[in-house]
């Protein structure tokens, strides 16, 4: 039987905010909030430049509230990035729900610099 008329996931990036800036070798909190009416997140992927940084299976964080519908359960997820290298990364999030259904955030750009408190 085809499954029709299936919910979409919804994902929405947190944080960091498009320009942000960060030092060489500091670690990354990224945040990204997903959810759906009526079916459940498995996955949400962390991507920058195109590559994984990794999958969260779980959402151990409280939601944040988003204009988005109030009908869909939130869940915000969180990886840790290490070893960023030096320049300009665009990174998404991709969650993926129980029907195998996916959906991509909106890109933001942040930069990793080798002095943070030196603007060119």
């Amino acid at each position: 039987t085809v499954k029709t008329n299936l919910p979409i996931p919804r994902v929405r990036w947190v944080n960091p905010l498009s320009g942000a800036r960060f030092a060489n070798g500091a670690d990354i909190n990224l945040y990204a909030g997903a959810g759906e009416n009526g079916g459940i997140i498995n996955t949400v992927e962390f991507i920058a430049d195109g590559n994984s940084l990794g999958i969260v299976t779980n959402s151990p964080l409280p939601a944040p509230s988003f204009p988005v519908s109030n009908r869909i359960p939130w869940g915000l997820y969180y990886l840790r990035w290490t070893n960023a290298t030096v320049g300009a990364t665009t990174l998404t999030a991709i969650a993926t729900d129980n029907n195998g259904l996916t959906a991509t955030s909106a890109p933001v750009t942040i930069n990793v610099v080798t002095n943070l408190y030196h603007r060119r």
